[in-house]
C-alpha cells in the first residue's frame, strides 16, 4: 500500500509478519530445504529491475527480502514438506517482518534509515551496466593510454575473459534461480554460439570467483555475502545424486557483481598505501566517457578542461563547460560518492567523512571556475564571461542514493549556497541526454529540475517528465549488441 513519498521517491507500507526467533524456527522446520530455496530464488527473476508487486500473493518484495528469506530457510529448514502457496507468502512476510525488526530497533536517526533501506532496493539497469562497463574497459580505457590493461587484469584474477564473465553471469541470472555446474559440451556449446574463447573448466573459474558456500554466505559482512558472492553453494543429496547446487537469491546482484562489481576486483588488486593506480586511471576513463556521451548527444559548445596561471601557480578547472545562449553548466566527474560502509551502515560520522573526502572536493573546484567566470579575472576562460544563468553539476559514477537532499542538507554549512548544484549520477545522466534529444533541450530540463525540483533525484524527477515514453538508447545499444548481438535482447 503505497503512504507516501519522499523528494517523488514512492513509499510503501509492506504486509509484514513478526515473529520471535523460537517461532521463526518453528515454522522453517517442517519444509524441505532444497526445494524451499528453489521456490524463493525462483521470484528472484521478477526484479531484476526494481521492487515487484506479486499481485496473486498481494505482496511486495525486494532483493534484500528474498536474501533474508533464504538466510532463513538455510539456518532452520530440515523436513520434508513443500511450500504451498500460501506458505511462501508468509515465508516473505516472516523474512520481511524480520529485517524491520532489525531496522526499526536500530536508534539511528530516519534519515540514515531511509538511506540504508534505499540502497537495498533502488537500482540502476543491468543491462546498462553491461554495456556501460564494456564501453568502459573496452572502448575509452585504450584512449587514456594508460599502463594498466583492466580486461587482461581481469582474465588474471578470474582465469577467463571479460565477455565470458559477462555471459556466465547472464546465464546465472536467467537460470530460475538455481544452476548446476556447466559440462564440457555446455561450454563448447555455448563458445560455438557465442564466438567466445573456450576453456573446459571456464565455468568451474567463474562459479569459484561469484558464489561462496552457504555456511560461509550466511556469515555477516559489510557489504553483505550477497553483493560480493550474490551466488552460493549447497549439496544436491536426491536419488543418489551427490552434487553442488547454485542458487541465485537475487539476479540483478549477480549482473551487479560482473558489471559495476568488478571495479572493486580491479581496486584491490593495485591497492597501496599511498595511491592506487587504477583508480587514478579509472577517474581519467571515467571522464572521458562522459565526454564521449555528451557529444554523442549534445549539440551546444562542449568544452573540456582548462589548465590557467592563477598568480604563480598553474591550476586545473573543472572537466567540462556546456554553453548555449548564455545558458552554461559547469561540470566535475567523481568516481566515487560514498564508500560501502556508508551506504549499507550509514552514521552521521561515516558520511560525513565521505562527503568531506569526494563531494566536497568537486563543490570546491565548481564554486573556483564559477567564481572566475563571474569575476572575469582570467582570460583563459572568457568565451563563458556572458553567461547569465549558471549550473554547476557533479557527476557520480558511483550512484548516491537520495543525492540531492543529502548533498544539499550536509554541505550547506560548509558551502553556504548550494542552489544552483545539482548531483547526478551516470545511469540518470544517460537516461537524461537520451531523453532530451528529441523532445525538450537537456538545458531547459536542467534549469527546471533546479527550480521546481530541487532536492529530487533525477531518476523521480524524468519519471515524472517520461511517463511511459519510451526513449533513445542507441548510444548503449551499440555497446551491449557487442557483447550480445542476437541472442539476448535487452533494447
Amino acid at each position: 500500500m503505497e503512504i507516501g513519498s519522499v523528494f517523488g521517491k514512492k513509499i510503501h507500507a509492506i504486509p509484514s509478519i513478526k515473529l520471535n526467533s523460537s517461532q521463526i524456527k518453528r515454522f522453517f522446520s517442517k519444509f524441505n530445504k532444497n526445494e524451499t530455496l528453489r521456490l524463493i530464488c525462483s521470484l528472484s527473476k521478477n526484479i531484476m529491475f526494481g521492487p515487484h508487486l506479486e499481485d496473486d500473493r498481494n505482496i511486495i518484495y525486494t532483493d534484500k527480502h528474498l536474501c533474508d528469506a533464504v538466510s532463513l530457510i538455510l539456518k532452520h529448514c530440515s523436513g520434508k514438506e513443500i511450500p504451498n502457496k500460501d506458505d511462501t507468502k508468509s515465508i516473505l512476510k516472516i523474512a520481511i517482518g524480520d529485517s524491520d525488526k532489525t531496522i526499526l530497533s536500530s536508534k539511528q536517526n530516519p534519515e540514515y534509515i531511509f538511506m540504508k533501506i534505499s540502497y537495498e532496493q533502488f537500482k540502476d539497469d543491468s543491462f546498462h551496466s553491461i554495456a556501460r562497463t564494456w564501453a568502459l574497459y573496452k572502448h575509452i580505457w585504450p584512449l587514456a593510454k594508460t599502463n594498466i590493461d583492466p580486461l587482461q587484469d581481469i582474465e588474471n584474477i578470474v582465469g577467463i575473459p571479460y565477455i565470458v564473465i559477462l555471459l556466465y553471469g547472464l546465464a546465472a541470472a536467467i537460470s530460475g534461480g538455481f544452476f548446476f555446474e556447466f559440462d564440457k559440451e555446455q561450454i563448447k556449446d555455448l563458445s560455438d554460439i557465442f564466438k567466445i574463447p573456450y576453456k573446459e573448466n571456464s565455468h568451474k573459474l567463474f562459479l569459484n570467483w561469484i558464489s561462496k558456500d552457504s555456511e560461509k554466505w550466511l556469515k555477516y559482512s559489510n557489504p553483505p555475502h550477497y553483493i560480493s558472492h550474490p551466488v552460493f553453494r549447497t549439496k544436491l543429496l536426491l536419488d543418489g545424486c551427490n552434487k553442488d547446487v547454485y542458487f541465485v537469491p537475487s539476479a540483478y546482484n549477480v549482473l551487479n557483481r560482473v558489471t559495476t562489481g568488478i571495479y572493486h576486483d580491479l581496486a584491490r588488486k593495485y591497492r597501496a598505501k599511498e595511491k592506487n593506480l587504477f583508480k587514478i586511471d579509472y577517474g581519467v576513463v571515467f571522464e572521458k566517457y562522459v565526454g564521449v556521451l555528451l557529444q554523442n548527444h549534445l549539440e551546444c559548445l562542449i568544452s573540456p578542461e582548462i589548465e590557467y596561471q592563477d598568480k604563480k601557480e598553474q591550476k586545473k578547472s573543472i572537466d567540462y563547460f556546456l554553453m548555449d545562449n548564455r545558458q552554461l553548466i559547469l561540470i566535475e566527474v567523481k568516481q566515487s560518492s560514498i564508500f560501502a560502509e556508508s551506504k549499507y551502515a550509514p552514521s552521521e560520522d561515516l558520511l560525513k567523512n565521505d562527503l568531506d573526502k569526494n563531494v566536497s572536493k568537486a563543490v570546491k573546484q565548481l564554486n573556483e571556475t564559477e567564481k572566475i567566470i563571474l569575476s572575469k579575472t582570467i582570460n583563459d576562460f572568457n568565451t563563458f564571461f556572458n553567461a547569465e544563468k549558471i549550473i554547476k553539476l557533479v557527476i557520480f559514477c558511483d550512484p548516491l542514493e537520495n543525492a540531492n537532499n543529502i548533498c544539499k542538507g550536509k554541505l550547506e554549512t560548509t558551502f553556504n549556497d548550494l542552489s544552483n548544484f545539482e548531483f547526478i549520477n551516470i545511469e540518470d545522466l544517460e537516461m537524461m541526454l537520451a531523453y532530451q534529444k528529441n523532445r525538450q533541450n537537456f538545458f531547459e530540463l536542467m534549469f527546471e529540475k533546479n527550480t521546481s525540483y530541487t532536492k529530487y533525484d533525477f531518476n523521480e524527477f524524468l519519471c515524472k517528465k517520461m511517463g511511459n515514453e519510451s526513449i533513445d538508447k542507441s548510444f548503449l545499444k551499440k555497446y551491449y549488441d557487442e557483447v550480445f548481438p542476437e541472442q539476448f535482447k535487452a533494447f
